[in-house]
């Protein structure tokens, strides 16, 4: 049944997100990066809901090995109960991955959205050098970093007029982001909520 897999799903990633933050919390104290825990949690959540149904199959039964003679009590079965429950699961099931669909439409709706303004905020910002470092000065958007393949710091026009200490440090976060595949990380972090927009 859907619904008790999309649970199991969920007390996982659960149980994936409280084991990150007491990793992020040990890994702030002794200085070190706190963004793999999250992204091992992330990717973990999105893919081990998927493969462990057909892990679970693979594994052979614990009878498998061995054959024992049982007698078993008969058991009758109602075919008209049967059929109702199997019914009413079935109707749950269907309900549950039509939400699940139209969430993932309108999610990724969303992202195709959010990228064709990003990219006409590229095209319309200025390309420019800001303390020996390129990047492109937008009218009042930033500072962020812009693009996957090819990021670039955006920096508003405003923050221009910041001392220089305060500007060189705007940038230099920036360029970290940069550093780090940070837009990489982002977009992915988009796509499995596309795929899986129900999932903590």
């Amino acid at each position: 049944m859907i619904a008790t897999w999309m649970l199991s799903a969920l007390l996982f990633t659960a149980l994936l997100g409280a084991t990150a933050l007491c990793a992020e919390a040990a890994l702030r104290v002794a200085g070190r990066q706190t963004r793999w825990p999250w992204l091992v949690a992330l990717g973990a959540s999105v893919t081990w809901p998927m493969l462990a149904p057909f892990a679970r199959r693979s594994v052979p039964a614990s009878g498998a090995m061995h054959s024992v003679a049982t007698t078993l009590p008969t058991i009758q079965v109602v075919p008209d109960q049967l059929s109702a429950a199997v019914s009413w699961t079935h109707g749950v099931d269907v309900v549950l991955v039509t939400l699940w669909a139209v969430a993932s439409m309108i999610v990724l709706a969303r992202l195709v959205h959010s990228l064709v303004v990003l990219a006409r905020i590229r095209r319309a910002s200025q390309p420019q050098i800001v303390d020996g470092i390129p990047v492109l000065v937008s009218a009042s958007v930033g500072p962020a970093v812009i693009g996957v393949v090819q990021p670039s710091v955006l920096f508003p026009v405003g923050l221009l007029d910041l001392d220089a200490p305060l500007r060189r440090l705007v940038l230099r976060h920036e360029q970290e982001h940069c550093r780090a595949r940070d837009p990489w990380i982002v977009l992915g972090s988009a796509f499995a909520l596309v795929f899986v927009p129900w999932n903590l």
